[in-house]
């Protein structure tokens, strides 16, 4: 028997959630990009078919902030505590053995909005049925409506959410990924990266002069999950921090071809929705732009460092759409965010993927 296999199997036997239950095997799981490692352990003689055992990292996470020197691992526990007794669901605590480096966490499924997004046939019959003639437009609705409670979370300034946010240097540095790994790899000369410069350097104030709220600041398809009876679930909650209230909107309606998936009458009904039921900030669509400029510089470069230099192929095929994304946002914005259209003209010049386009997420709804 494994190490891993053994502390799984005492960390069941220590949880009062699943008393009684006996271990019928321990099974690794594939990983990501975490630096977490996970294992579902399959029970029998429980309400829970399964489980997952956790075995931390200590990794310290990409937001800072708050006297305290917490791990992501710290911050998962703290993060999914003040969550769950604010009705937010996530997955259950079973056993907390930070002691030991490990977790013994609630089993919520394979199946993430981002799967179902990209195969519908991976959402089962019953829950389509349930969600109307477009599901996955319900779907994306309820994680909009997810993403305003927490938004309403009540501030705490104990609870290290309230303590964090991105600072300007860390956000120089991300969206500066693009001409570091994407761009000037490319061929981007000299002189036409002084240009981008500008324009990210612009855009960087914009964004750090947003309002600031509640994100979850991962709050994409692939960490929303969908459980056995339609309802979501959040998982990869341990960075949540303040930041600016368009990024988890940004995040979750394009990262990832989020925006092709959707399609662009989808994607403008879902962001009319959001502007009438949910947003309070009458110049959102500006904060949407300026943040969307943000992530797609940053995601593009860090696409290109994990596929190409990574050598995680799967990145390299959502690089083209965040690409001409660019594009069409920088179209959008030309005339109201200084330097967009030289960089535009720049970035054109420099790659086929960068187009004026004339598709506008928001419609008639400005």
């Amino acid at each position: 028997m494994s190490p891993e296999d053994q502390h799984a199997r005492e960390l069941v036997d220590r949880s009062d959630a699943l008393r009684g239950a006996s271990v019928v095997s321990v099974e690794p799981l594939a990983g990501d990009m975490s630096t977490r490692r996970f294992f579902r352990v399959h029970l029998k003689n429980s309400a829970a078919q399964s489980a997952i055992f956790m075995i931390l990292s200590g990794a310290s996470g990409p937001v800072g902030g708050g006297d305290r020197a917490l791990t992501q691992d710290d911050t998962y526990v703290e993060v999914g505590n003040y969550l769950r007794a604010h009705g937010i669901r996530v997955p259950l605590l079973y056993a907390d053995d930070r002691a030991r480096g490990a977790l013994l966490i609630e089993d919520v499924g394979t199946t993430s909005l981002l799967d179902v997004s990209q195969d519908r046939a991976k959402l089962p019959q019953q829950i389509s049925s349930a969600l109307g003639s477009d599901p996955l437009k319900s779907l994306f609705a309820k994680a909009l409506a997810i993403q305003k409670a927490l938004a309403d979370l009540p501030h705490d300034k104990q609870v290290v959410i309230f303590q964090r946010r991105t600072t300007p240097q860390q956000r120089a540095t991300q969206i500066r990924e693009f001409l570091d790994h994407y761009a000037r790899p490319r061929g981007l000369s000299q002189h036409d990266s002084g240009v981008v410069e500008r324009l990210m350097d612009e855009v960087c104030a914009r964004v750090e002069s947003h309002p600031k709220q509640v994100s979850h600041f991962d709050y994409m398809a692939s960490n929303i999950h969908i459980l056995s009876g339609g309802e979501l679930c959040l998982i990869d909650f341990q960075d949540m921090c303040l930041d600016s209230p368009a990024r988890d909107v940004v995040s979750l309606l394009n990262d990832r071809d989020a925006d092709s998936t959707l399609g662009r009458a989808r994607q403008q009904e879902l962001l009319a929705l959001f502007m009438r039921d949910i947003n309070r900030h009458t110049n959102f669509p500006s904060l949407y732009d300026e943040y969307l400029l943000l992530w797609d510089f940053r995601v593009a470069g860090r696409f290109a460092l994990l596929s190409e230099q990574r050598g995680i192929a799967r990145y390299g095929a959502w690089l083209p759409g965040t690409v001409r994304r660019l594009g069409r946002t920088l179209s959008r914005v030309r005339a109201s965010i200084p330097h967009a259209d030289e960089a535009l003209r720049a970035l054109q010049a420099f790659s086929p993927l960068i187009k004026e386009g004339s598709e506008d997420p928001w419609g008639g709804i400005r």
